[in-house]
């Protein structure tokens, strides 16, 4: 290895290289739970999806055009969870009485479950627990 270096916050890498070799490889390496999926170059060849490689004379040049894909970790996603699943109530009732029934909603998987209630008919209210208003 005759030089490495690290992506700024943009992506963008620079490399230092000394003059006197007949080719330069360019190799990408992941952080722990990223792969390298692919790579595209001007002036070099590919040779895997983590490597790009130059066999011409690099003195005095700028390399432009070397990009690297890497696919990260899954992000957690969330899944709506209903209680009784499916919903279902039927209701017997003569004028003036009442009734109620329960819904719970939660998340069964991971990261941010975004979730409204509402009801299209007007006889219908819905109520949320206190913690949450």
């Amino acid at each position: 290895m005759i030089a490495s270096t690290t992506t700024d916050e943009r992506g963008w890498y620079s490399l230092e290289v000394p003059a006197g070799y007949e080719f330069y490889s360019i190799r990408e390496a992941c952080p722990p739970g990223y792969e390298s999926v692919g790579a595209t170059t001007v002036d070099g060849t590919v040779r895997i999806s983590n490597w790009i490689e130059y066999v011409i004379p690099l003195e005095e040049k700028t390399l432009t055009g070397n990009k690297f894909w890497v696919k990260g970790p899954a992000l957690p996603t969330s899944l709506l969870s209903v209680s009784p699943d499916p919903p279902s109530y039927s209701f017997d009732l003569t004028a003036g009485e009442t009734s109620s029934r329960e819904l719970s909603i939660s998340n069964a998987g991971g990261g941010t479950l975004a979730w409204t209630v509402g009801a299209d008919q007007r006889w219908i209210n819905v109520y949320l627990p206190s913690k949450w208003n």
